[in-house]
């Protein structure tokens, strides 16, 4: 696995610097770089929402979240 940028779920616009707690990772099965999912404190993400809020950017990947 080499990790790309991470996925930063719960806050309300893009950040440029966030805390939060690595809660998965999205395995692109046809490429060299995964995603690591970060939400923000406060927040609970299921599969189906990280997948849900995910998919416009992973949707030219295989992808699935793994924890």
């Amino acid at each position: 696995m080499k990790p790309g940028l991470p996925v930063c779920l719960g806050w309300p616009e893009p950040v440029q610097e966030a805390w939060g707690t690595v809660i998965a990772v999205i395995v692109r099965q046809d490429d060299l770089e995964d995603r690591l999912v970060v939400e923000r404190c406060g927040t609970r993400w299921t599969d189906e929402g990280i997948i849900g809020a995910t998919r416009f950017q992973e949707r030219y990947f295989r992808t699935c979240p793994a924890r």
